[in-house]
């Protein structure tokens, strides 16, 4: 097939300094560009408004560490003059105030003939002054929603309540909530509305600059790309996709679970087996020691690292409340109380507001047996992957969520601001991963301080029912993590949201394809010839629960072989119907088909590495080889399929 590019293709992306919204976004613009070899980025990020030497530091680390010659990372400077005192628009204020240097960089983009410029993803904080820039320069955007599909699906319904309402304030805001409950398209129970945002709730300007953004995302945007996956939010996900809302919004994407784990080698991570991909996810770290760095203090990671290895599994549960997440004097106290009349074994990462008196008493009390407290910025990622650690305390911030869910660790849910009480009632009442400690907590915006005070009490038994290994949230936390696995293996393998660009735009997808008659026997020749290397592996994987270690009972044998013959079966099956879908016209969906082959393999795989098998010799090579083997077929057709738009032609009967 010959290749069919005028010129090289950009991105330009547009994010906020805000560290959750900037990690997955930069996370983003890197997995896509992993598999779109035509396709450069130039990431424009926005330095932070205060100063913050945490912040800062770890800001600057990120931008160095992530250029690179297809991604080309500028930063952005405020325009002080245009803030103003009042909290309540100040984040408006603040992205606006980048609109002129945006506007002078894609103006140079534009006037370049080295590449064409696409489009806009924008981080959602900036999608509103993104929009505009975008209508000046007749390009398409997106928007990158950092937060699950629930989140999004209740500020669109909000909007919704808004326009109907007529705009006029409420007894919750100027939203157009006039009861204790909302029937949200995006959640199976009714939310509760004292879970809404603080900001839209303030009658003083953050409700209506929350609800212009969202309007110029519904009415504007191209698409919405979140950071989520559809086993995760299936009814939020189907919801976003339906005709629940008035005024439709546009198309959603779901690419997720994006993460950033590459200061974990693949042990750390728990890393599935993901061939060619594990080293970009899980590139091996250079230094025996990673350093966070924070104000004067350095945190090393092998110290707690070395407590956590002494410890049982799953014995251990950690507290993090995030990059901006803290809580007053009183507060902490309290925590300290919970944890010592628990018993609990912890790892607990405090930001005290500043020097506690009691805290050297309770470091001496608790230090080197039951537990390590880490008055720093802790690299959460590494230690919720430690198998010693059973249970999370967190803030419930959508990226905790979904790293806790990538580790399979059950969620305390103790929510702080914006949308993380919707995310806590999500995970404990419609995902099922984690219990309530203080789900109504709340920093009342804008002065970040709250009114209320959960006892020690409380905080205890919440901990005592996370840690709890009857309680059923444990077993649903391990079944998501297998299912997260699987959502990266296809994010990685396909970027749907790139179908809903022109043709000519979409080209950076794949090989523009010269027919219709000639993509099918390319297409029909790459899956045979996959078909033929897994019936080869299937005879010789037949041997496989022999060649188990001898420890190994009969009945894991027993079941390790069905487990290879079905899958085997399976993904014969779904190759075969693969072919005969592309022969006779239906491409609509037929890249989940073949996945599909591919995870029934995978299955096996899965299973035999609870053996810690060595996956290089005998009959799990073969295994091996066949699961990456339809995992190539699955990318080689889900590009092909994108690359020629042929995921439209035909819808399945």
């Amino acid at each position: 097939m010959e290749m069919q590019m005028k010129q090289p293709s950009m991105f330009i992306f547009l994010c906020s300094p805000a560290i959750g919204h900037l990690v997955p976004t930069m996370e983003f613009a890197k997995l896509l560009l992993h598999k779109q070899n035509l396709l450069s980025i130039t990431f424009l990020a926005m330095n932070p408004p205060f100063d913050d030497p945490k912040l800062a530091s770890y800001f600057r680390s990120l931008v160095i560490n992530s250029a690179s010659i297809r991604l080309n990372v500028k930063t952005l400077s405020p325009n002080l003059a245009e803030m103003n005192s009042n909290p309540s628009n100040f984040l408006g204020l603040f992205i606006d105030s980048h609109g002129a240097q945006v506007r002078d960089h894609v103006k140079t983009m534009m006037g370049s003939r080295d590449f064409k410029v696409l489009g806009f993803i924008a981080d959602v904080l900036c999608a509103g002054m993104t929009a505009d820039v975008a209508e000046e320069f007749n390009l398409p955007y997106y928007v990158f929603y950092t937060s699950g599909a629930a989140a999004l699906g209740l500020q669109l319904h909000l909007l919704s309540l808004a326009e109907e309402n007529g705009g006029e304030a409420t007894e919750h805001g100027g939203c157009g909530v006039d009861s204790d409950y909302l029937n949200v398209p995006t959640y199976v129970r009714p939310f509760p509305a004292k879970l809404l945002p603080s900001i839209m709730l303030d009658r003083n300007g953050g409700c209506d600059l929350i609800l212009d953004l969202f309007r110029k995302i519904r009415n504007k945007a191209k698409g919405i790309i979140v950071n989520t996956f559809l086993e995760l939010e299936p009814h939020a996900v189907k919801s976003l996709c339906g005709d629940h809302y008035s005024n439709s919004p546009p198309p959603v994407y779901t690419v997720g679970p994006v993460l950033n784990l590459r200061d974990l080698s693949a042990e750390e991570a728990n890393s599935p087996n993901l061939g060619e991909e594990e080293d970009y996810i899980f590139p091996q770290s250079q230094n025996k020691y990673i350093f966070v760095y924070i104000q004067e203090f350095y945190f090393e990671k092998e110290e707690v690292y070395e407590w956590l290895d002494s410890q049982p599994e799953s014995s251990v549960v950690f507290l993090c409340f995030g990059s901006v997440g803290f809580f007053p004097e009183e507060q902490l106290n309290e925590i300290a109380h919970a944890l010592e009349d628990s018993k609990q074994r912890f790892v607990w990462a405090m930001r005290p507001p500043h020097e506690v008196s009691w805290l050297e008493l309770f470091l001496r009390r608790t230090e080197g047996g039951q537990g390590k407290v880490v008055v720093s910025w802790a690299p959460q990622a590494a230690i919720l992957g430690h198998p010693a650690v059973g249970g999370f305390v967190s803030h419930c911030g959508w990226n905790s969520i979904l790293e806790s869910i990538w580790f399979g660790k059950p969620i305390a849910a103790w929510p702080i601001y914006g949308e993380q009480q919707a995310n806590a009632f999500h995970v404990v009442g419609e995902i099922g991963v984690g219990v309530d400690i203080k789900m109504d907590y709340k920093m009342e915006y804008p002065n970040k301080v709250s009114n209320t005070l959960v006892r020690a009490k409380e905080i205890e038994m919440g901990i005592e029912s996370l840690m709890d290994p009857t309680n059923p949230i444990r077993l649903k936390a391990g079944e998501m993590k297998e299912r997260s696995r699987l959502a990266l293996m296809k994010a990685l393998a396909h970027q749907p949201f790139c179908d809903g660009l022109p043709a000519e735009q979409a080209a950076f997808c794949g090989e523009a394809l010269q027919g219709e008659t000639e993509w099918k026997k390319a297409v029909v020749a790459v899956i045979k010839a996959t078909i033929k290397k897994v019936k080869s592996a299937e005879y010789a994987a037949r041997s496989i629960g022999s060649a188990l270690p001898p420890t190994v009972p009969e009945s894991d044998r027993e079941n390790i072989d069905d487990k290879c013959h079905s899958g085997f079966e399976y993904a014969l099956h779904n190759l075969r119907r693969s072919v005969k879908r592309i022969r006779s016209g239906v491409y609509a969906r037929t890249d989940n088909v073949v996945y599909s082959a591919w995870a029934g393999i995978f299955e096996c795989s899965g299973a035999l590495n609870h053996f810690k098998v060595d996956m290089s010799v005998g009959p799990f090579k073969v295994q091996d080889e066949a699961e990456k083997a339809v995992g190539a077929c699955h990318a080689a057709v889900t590009n092909a399929l994108n690359a020629g738009g042929l995921t439209h032609f035909s819808e399945e009967t």
